[in-house]
């Protein structure tokens, strides 16, 4: 995390040195959420540890940008979600039905080819993950679930198409990674990771 906001730092001085035409814009997003097998285990030192396999979910999201030339900041607030699906414990799959929603709220550093119509882009950042399990049902229980607040960080790609001076549509992906340590009835560990696919519009002052 040290080493991202030191980018970010970079990146801003960067940015912000050169005198080039300022490009303020918002965005809005909509798209799938596709978590990663998720490796788990318990923080109480029962000695548990397995996969976590989640179904593929919804992703939506706003941004406010700043684009000077070819480098620029961007505030990122995310929210997707998704059903865990399966737990894994040496080997064997228990069938699990519960919820998995995940806010953040991310600073991204982004490099923009400035092209006239065709803009592709790259990114990276870090900020705020709060994470969301709940109506856990294993097995005809029922566990309520819990939720956790942490730090995480995240890349993306993608490419936006300038439609006119002021408006451009885009196509992005992000992948994101963040530790969550969940307690309550839950008790575990959780190194998640997941990847977003998306289509969005911007708008440019």
């Amino acid at each position: 995390m040290p080493r991202t906001i030191l980018a970010l730092v970079v990146g801003c001085i960067f940015a912000f040195s050169v005198p080039a035409r300022a490009e303020p814009y918002v965005s809005a997003y909509f798209g799938a959420a596709m978590p990663h097998d998720s490796d788990a285990s318990d923080n109480v030192g029962l000695g548990f540890s397995g996969e976590f396999t989640f179904d593929t979910g919804f992703a939506a999201g706003a941004k406010l940008g700043w684009m000077a030339r070819v480098a620029g900041l961007e505030l990122d607030l995310n929210w997707h979600e998704s059903d865990l699906d399966e737990i894994t414990v040496d080997g064997f799959g228990v069938g699990v039905d519960a919820d998995m929603k995940v806010y953040s709220a991310t600073a991204n550093l982004v490099f923009r080819y400035p092209g006239a119509v065709i803009r592709p882009y790259i990114g990276a950042g870090g900020g705020y993950f709060r994470g969301k399990i709940s109506d856990i049902r294993v097995q005809g229980d029922t566990f309520s679930g819990d939720d956790d607040e942490e730090w995480g960080w995240q890349g993306l790609a993608g490419v936006d198409f300038l439609i006119t001076p002021s408006f451009s549509l885009f196509a992005e992906y992000k992948y994101s990674a963040v530790d969550f340590s969940f307690g309550g009835e839950v008790e575990v560990d959780l190194d998640y990771e997941v990847s977003q696919a998306y289509g969005g519009a911007s708008y440019h002052f």
